[in-house]
């Protein structure tokens, strides 16, 4: 998601361009908004108002929780853009000229990633590019206090990309437990490698490899060599290593690993290659004998789809998209009589195909107004050969032509999720699908959505819109009633649904919480479908969670005069990659006695939310509660009752850690709040706090302070 020479080139263009040739990084047609929190500024544009907010709380969260693995406190300001401007999931980091990340909100498909959360997925990655690249220890400290936030004094941008990327990669994993780390298809890039005993050398994953796989090889290599090092000498040796980075000279931090692991570098990486396993000799794959490879080009080939409307007589043919080294990325034919596969015309990364009598029509995306990447509908005539363009700026993909040849049935993004759309070819007979009742977007100069009369190609309905959902590769039933697709929600892994064009209902037919759904496709019946499955089982690593919590009330000095104290802990032990990093800190009301999430145990009061964390928490919470009165009452007809009025005194006192319990750096508060219990709605019972504490940090990290809260819901 990030190589060095972006962040180079990108600190370049700030630091040196003119605001017009800076302001071409984004789209200029969007106009962004901002968003503070405590230690980041996000920049979003119209539309991504739900996203700016989710990311709000997953960055302060990320803050928090990556202190521990890398071993320093975040920077204490970033600065986060969303950007809606591309097809294609990604993003950025760079230290230069300031801490600055870049997030296309875009999500991938279900096939590409093992995430249920992209947005979190991709913030975390990113902003362990922040907290690793944003170091400068000894000489390197000097001279940025001196020059300032000058390229030479951030030494870890001058690691290897396959450093850089790797350590990102694994952490993006061990922190949400979801990436790469899980992906088996992204693991083969290695682990095939290994099988052939053609696995790359070091110097070939350092950055700059064209051959395959590329510059996926960085991410590839460097994830497994993180995970080696975690599994043979703990986790802990990472934040070291980073920490002795990014006091050497560049280009020279290889010497780091001899004094961290007590190994060289190039030790180190023969052993990891040789944990990889492989025989003498190459084990070659199962095969199939009525399996017949019809290309040779190598890289990307995708997207393949029978042409449905070959010559009488002509054998089977095969359109295809293909991208490699060798030219422009294009859209092929290919016979299965073994010719050559025949370039058909240039196609900039599209998808799929939809093979019509006439017309072939496919997706790829432009470059708009030197910012954006958009991707839109063309037709490709049979008859001349000629590409025509159907829609502007729609950012339509997957197409599938429906049975009668009318009707498109495609994705359509949107900022934080992604639509099922149908695109109408020809006029329409039904008064739903009417052009002049169905009208395109398409933004004007000034950034906003203008309506207008679409043509009948581009009359777009949206079928399914479900708000950070991301549907994708849609297939016409036969009997063109019906679509398969996959649907991804946020938090969930992929399925496969069914959708009824006419009546837009929707069911569920391949789904299960631990399993990857996706790639539906008809058997040419009609009567069943066929889907790729990934089993969460053959991906995931195994840890233990273990959480106790120990809940009394007794009675006090006078009727109603309650004295409670709850004692809770929690553990988590084996992968760290899939284990459970505890928070402590916060005024958050407690959840149930049978909680192992990361928040199961966070109430410290006196101390900002989530201000601790470890792989281990315990804590002591005691209170005096009395009643203060009991009013009952409301306000006429309001639905609003105000049922009782109490008051408490209270201590906390608690502790998280990773390696070594510390009792000198054990947290205390202490405090007052007053609580009322509240009725709304006639039915629904809640409780709304107002208190103050003050917090004292026995290891000294934190100052001591009086903060002020306000909280919905009972402490525990």
């Amino acid at each position: 998601m990030r190589l060095v020479a972006y962040a180079l080139t990108a600190a370049v263009l700030l630091l040196f361009a003119g605001t017009a040739n800076a302001a071409t990084l984004f789209d200029p047609a969007l106009r962004f908004r901002m968003l503070p929190t405590e230690h980041f500024t996000i920049y979003f544009h119209k539309g991504e108002e739900r996203l700016a907010g989710r990311l709000a709380v997953i960055a302060e969260e990320t803050w928090r929780i990556l202190e521990r693995p890398l071993g320093v406190m975040p920077p204490r300001r970033t600065q986060v853009v969303l950007a809606d401007q591309t097809e294609l999931a990604n993003g950025y980091a760079t230290p230069l000229p300031f801490d600055t990340i870049v997030i296309y909100t875009v999500s991938p498909s279900g096939s590409e990633f093992v995430f249920g959360d992209w947005l979190r997925l991709a913030f975390t990655h990113e902003f362990t590019h922040i907290v690793h690249l944003d170091r400068s220890e000894g000489w390197a400290r000097v001279v940025r206090s001196v020059f300032g936030r000058t390229p030479f004094a951030f030494p870890n941008i001058f690691l290897p990309t396959w450093q850089i990327e790797g350590l990102a990669t694994y952490e993006e994993s061990a922190i949400t437990g979801d990436g790469r780390l899980h992906a088996g298809d992204f693991r083969a890039i290695v682990g095939e490698a290994a099988r052939l005993h053609e696995l790359e050398p070091l110097d070939r994953v350092n950055g700059g490899l064209t051959d395959w796989p590329g510059g996926g090889a960085a991410y590839a290599y460097g994830l497994g060599f993180h995970e080696y090092l975690v599994e043979r000498f703990g986790a802990e040796r990472l934040a070291v290593l980073a920490g002795a980075t990014a006091r050497r000279l560049p280009y020279t931090a290889s010497r780091a690993f001899q004094r961290v692991y007590g190994q060289s570098l190039g030790s180190l990486w023969r052993q990891y290659e040789g944990s990889l396993g492989g025989g003498a000799a190459a084990s070659p794959p199962e095969t199939n004998v009525n399996v017949t490879r019809v290309t040779r080009q190598g890289f990307s080939v995708s997207g393949p789809r029978f042409d449905r409307f070959t010559c009488q007589g002509c054998p089977p043919e095969i359109l295809y998209s293909a991208s490699n080294p060798d030219g422009f990325p294009a859209l092929y034919r290919v016979a299965l009589d073994g010719s050559a596969p025949r370039r058909v015309t240039t196609r900039y990364l599209g998808s799929t195909t939809a093979s019509g009598r006439g017309v072939v029509y496919f997706d790829q995306m432009e470059v708009r107004r030197n910012g954006g990447v958009y991707s839109d509908l063309y037709a490709l005539s049979r008859a001349d050969g000629r590409v025509r363009q159907l829609t502007s700026e729609a950012r339509l993909l997957h197409p599938d032509l429906s049975p009668d040849g009318e009707t498109l049935v495609c994705v359509q993004n949107r900022p934080g999720q992604r639509d099922l759309v149908l695109v109408r070819l020809k006029p329409d007979t039904t008064e739903a699908l009417k052009p002049h009742t169905t009208e395109a977007l398409k933004p004007d100069a000034t950034g906003n959505a203008a309506r207008r009369k679409p043509r009948p190609a581009d009359a777009i309905r949206t079928l399914i819109s479900e708000p950070d959902t991301q549907f994708d590769l849609p297939k016409w039933s036969p009997d063109g009633r019906t679509v398969a697709v996959e649907r991804h929600r946020s938090g969930a892994m992929p399925e496969i649904v069914l959708v009824d064009v006419a009546t837009k209902s929707l069911r569920v037919i391949a789904a299960d919480a631990g399993t990857r759904f996706v790639m539906p496709a008809w058997r040419p019946d009609g009567g069943a479908i066929v889907a790729a499955v990934a089993p969460g089982e053959a991906t995931f690593n195994d840890a233990t969670i273990v959480t106790g919590d120990l809940r009394a009330y007794l009675p006090a000095f006078a009727p109603h005069h309650v004295a409670a104290v709850r004692v809770a802990g929690g553990a988590s032990a084996g992968d760290s990659t899939v284990g459970r990093t505890f928070l402590l800190g916060g005024t958050s009301a407690g959840g149930g006695v049978v909680d192992f999430g990361s928040r199961a145990f966070s109430l410290l009061r006196g101390f900002a939310n989530n201000t601790f964390a470890g792989s281990h928490v315990a804590l002591v919470n005691a209170e005096y509660r009395w009643p203060v009165a009991r009013p009952q009452r409301g306000a006429g007809t309001w639905p609003i009752f105000v049922h009782s009025i109490h008051g408490a005194l209270f201590t906390d006192a608690g502790h998280a850690w990773t390696r070594t319990f510390r009792a000198d750096a054990i947290k205390t508060s202490a405090g007052a709040q007053l609580s009322a219990d509240i009725i709304a709605g006639y039915f629904a019972p809640f409780t709304a706090t107002v208190g103050a504490a003050w917090g004292h940090d026995g290891s000294g990290v934190t100052a001591g302070r009086v903060t002020a809260y306000f909280r919905i819901g009972k402490a525990f």
